[in-house]
């Protein structure tokens, strides 16, 4: 792949981190700029906040690069191996999102791992000439740094930079324009490798065999449509035609419907509508003054229909209108006493004449098989929940601690920087393997390697260790592998049995007796979180009490919670962390977040 030339908002090939691995960026950062937007009321839905977003993603489409998005697209289609997409908040939807529709195609090996458990062992699913996608609006995000030691758009190999005038929220707020644009450009980007790579009706069905989006699928291969067609002349297109045939009345009752629901609101979908549901659910949630959350309709099928109450709101997202799923779904949440709302674009389909209220979100055709309307629906009716109801940045930021305005608004310099007996130095001629321990244990990722007088000489990475201990790993020869036998197993086990009757013989029945309790006892909702295999146990826990009935109970991922979820937690819930050692700076950054919220925090260790 040849280089080009590097310019403020240009792709980018820089060789920094390794010769084998691409690593990508997509942001919006540069060239954005924010200006204050008037607090309207939910009349202005059809005044103001529709074109609004059309007239940022008219910005959008006039001023892409398109070099850089063909680039990106060739990218993808050349890509040697699997393609990784990550990212934090809205925009880890959109990776996710984009992750998922890629792997739909049949042809590329595509997967989305959270930065956060890249961070906690997850890195280790990243090989040699793997493509890493880290798509974030500020190109500030912390976790995504860390994964790197530079700021992400200097040190990847490219960098596409999608054009952001501003959001539409107040301050630009929650981002709704970001997240539409990522949307878009992800979507265009998978339409083109589509074309070039000629795929075919029944191709595509045979990935999508429990929805009827392949059979339906009405799609011409062409080797020759460029990448900038399909942004002008269709995407573009057809966007316009959402906007000019929405039924405004709907998107305003619907908007009201969420303003003045009594009690939670549930978000479902399949699939990629799925994502959609999640992304909308999160959105509103950030906002801090409304309840919400996503329930995945396999799950709610087999359990987690006990997560609905009497007078919850349940929006069903769907383009079709026919999923089984979602159709099955609906008399279960009905005997629970939800008032159902479903988002569909086939008219007269079976799915509306079911739910209580449907929201038609016309469509003309799409340039491949994912919806963006729902996206660009649920964008601006959340910007126009958020005028009506005046938010403030001093309102919205502190749900959202780890963002940058977040952190200024919470956080201060001594709160965040590392003591001198918290960093992890290192003499210029010590061992590796004599410094493992204060390379893991200090939490910083690295080891800072200085002189007698302490002046810094160099900075050494996990990600150097790693990479070094992958070229031996893979330059070792096959008759050196470790063969495990079966006396090796049965001692094993016997190990494990061991550990298990001495945590069955030591623990405390009286703090078991007490967490028993407050879960009993809860007056609200109760919410689990974790780190890496923590955090699996944590959702585990999540969901066998939600399955009881008569407890409410959510897992909160703590990278989400501090940078958007934290908003889900009201005065009186219960937050439970799990953490074998007590330290993990994500679940100590979330303590104060959550006490502010004013939730009751219950820890999980096995260190004292």
């Amino acid at each position: 792949m040849e280089k080009m030339e590097s310019s403020p908002s240009a792709v980018q090939f820089l060789p920094v981190i390794d010769d084998q691995r691409l690593v990508i960026s997509i942001n919006t950062l540069h060239g954005q700029t924010d200006h204050p937007s008037p607090v309207t009321g939910l009349p202005q839905l059809a005044d103001e906040t529709s074109p609004s977003l059309q007239h940022h993603l008219d910005h959008f489409f006039d001023n892409l690069d398109l070099d850089h998005a063909q680039a990106f697209a060739q990218a993808l289609v050349d890509a040697p191996d699997a393609i990784f997409f990550s990212g934090i908040g809205k925009s880890g939807f959109v990776a996710n999102k984009l992750s998922q529709t890629l792997a739909s195609l049949g042809f590329i090996r595509s997967t989305y791992p959270p930065p956060i458990d890249a961070l906690h062992g997850g890195i280790d699913a990243i090989f040699p000439t793997d493509i890493l996608v880290l798509i974030s609006k500020s190109i500030s995000s912390d976790e995504l740094l860390n994964l790197f030691p530079n700021p992400i758009a200097a040190i990847c190999d490219m960098n596409v930079h999608l054009p952001l005038e501003r959001e539409i929220c107040p301050f630009g707020l929650a981002p709704v324009t970001s997240t539409s644009i990522q949307m878009v450009f992800g979507d265009t980007v998978v339409a083109a490798i589509m074309r070039i790579r000629g795929l075919t009706k029944d191709q595509y069905a045979r990935n999508h065999p429990a929805g009827k989006i392949g059979k339906s699928l009405i799609f011409k291969a062409s080797l020759s449509t460029p990448t900038s067609l399909l942004f002008h002349c269709s995407q573009k297109h057809h966007l316009h035609h959402f906007f000019d045939n929405l039924d405004l009345d709907q998107a305003q009752a619907f908007a009201h419907a969420l303003v003045d629901a009594p009690d939670a609101i549930l978000f479902s979908g399949i699939g990629k509508s799925g994502f959609i549901a999640n992304n909308l659910s999160q959105t509103l949630a950030s906002l801090g003054f409304i309840r919400s959350a996503y329930l995945p309709p396999i799950n709610a099928l087999h359990g987690d229909i006990d997560a609905i109450f009497p007078a919850y709101i349940l929006v069903l997202i769907s383009k079709s209108g026919s999923s089984d799923k979602l159709l099955n779904l609906v008399p279960c949440a009905r005997a629970k006493g939800a008032y159902m709302i479903s988002i569909t674009s086939v008219d007269r389909n079976p799915l509306a004449s079911i739910c209580d209220m449907n929201i038609h979100l016309p469509l003309e055709r799409e340039i491949c098989p994912f919806g963006l309307t729902p996206i660009v629906f649920g964008d601006t009716v959340v910007a126009t929940i958020t005028r009506a109801r005046g938010l403030t940045k001093e309102q919205f930021e502190p749900n959202h601690p780890a963002r940058k305005i977040g952190k200024s608004l919470l956080f201060k310099v001594k709160d965040l920087m590392k003591k001198e007996g918290d960093l992890p130095l290192s003499k210029e001629g010590d061992m590796i393997v004599d410094q493992l321990s204060e390379l893991t244990s200090k939490g910083c990722g690295c080891l800072l390697v200085v002189d007698a007088e302490n002046h810094l000489i160099r900075i050494f990475t996990d990600g150097d260790l790693i990479w070094e201990s992958f070229r031996g790993l893979f330059s070792s020869n096959k008759d050196d592998a470790i063969m495990i036998d079966r006396h090796t197993l049965d001692a094993l086990f016997k190990s494990q049995k061991n550990h298990l009757n001495h945590f069955f013989d030591n623990h405390d029945l009286e703090q078991a007796q007490a967490f028993a309790q407050a879960l009993v006892d809860a007056p609200d909702a109760i919410f689990f979180s974790g780190v890496g295999k923590s955090g699996f146990l944590a959702n585990k826990l999540s969901k066998t009490l939600t399955s009881l009935g008569f407890i409410r109970s959510a897992y909160l991922p703590p990278i989400d919670a501090l940078h958007d979820d934290i908003s889900a937690i009201f005065p009186t819930d219960i937050l439970v962390l799990i953490s074998k050692s007590g330290f993990s700076d994500e679940l100590l950054n979330l303590v104060p977040c959550a006490r502010a919220k004013g939730a009751y925090l219950i820890s999980i260790t096995s260190v004292n």
